[in-house]
């Protein structure tokens, strides 16, 4: 019988010091199975540097041209539990503009404004 004061796993990894949590670069699949049934966290590390995705997505010109005609569910605010919380449809350049880039370019101004 198990104590209802124990924790799962799950919610444990939650509460360990992150020095606990073991960085593995780029494990083989054996290697990744073997930590996997530990039920333990761990961070892959150098896994993925190869994967197209990485430089695409970073490129706004490729997302415009690929997917920005496209119309997406936006979710504005910080939480859906604030009053100002609301969802609006708009489309991948909209959102590009309002909201991604208009946030870059206050962030530069205000680095400008700090290093003058």
């Amino acid at each position: 019988s198990s104590s209802s004061s124990s924790l799962s796993p799950s919610v444990l990894a939650d509460y360990l010091p992150q020095a606990v949590v073991a960085k593995i670069k780029q494990p083989s699949l054996f290697d990744f199975t073997r930590l996997a049934q530990q039920r333990r966290p761990f961070i892959i590390t150098g896994a993925i540097g190869h994967w197209p995705a990485l430089k695409k997505w970073g490129d706004i010109a490729y997302i415009r041209e690929t997917c920005g005609y496209r119309s997406v569910p936006v979710e504005i605010g910080s939480s859906y539990l604030d009053e100002e919380w609301s969802q609006r449809i708009m489309t991948v350049n909209e959102f590009l503009d309002r909201y991604v880039l208009s946030s870059t370019r206050t962030k530069d101004k205000e680095e400008e404004e700090e290093e003058a």
